[in-house]
């Protein structure tokens, strides 16, 4: 499926080609573990994944947690590290 979106920083994110360096597949453990002792090897993932995209301009994570007809959830990198202790 094609996708286009703006992102925060002007960029257009688009997914159109097939495999797309822009869109990711999300998948817990153990929903990839229940998916490989049902189906076998990469059966049914993209049906099951959250996807993602990522902008190549800023770096932000466009995440689609519950399917593309709902809003999304953005994630972009902390400008540091966080000290521990």
């Amino acid at each position: 499926m094609s996708t286009r979106r703006l992102c925060y920083c002007g960029n257009i994110i688009r997914s159109g080609e097939i495999p797309s360096d822009v869109e990711w597949h999300l998948l817990s453990d153990v929903r990839l573990f229940e998916l490989l002792e049902k189906e076998g090897p990469a059966e049914g993932v993209f049906d099951v994944a959250t996807r993602v995209h990522i902008c190549p301009e800023c770096g932000r994570l466009v995440v689609h947690w519950q399917g593309l007809s709902k809003p999304p959830t953005i994630y972009i990198e902390e400008p540091e590290k966080l000290e521990d202790g």
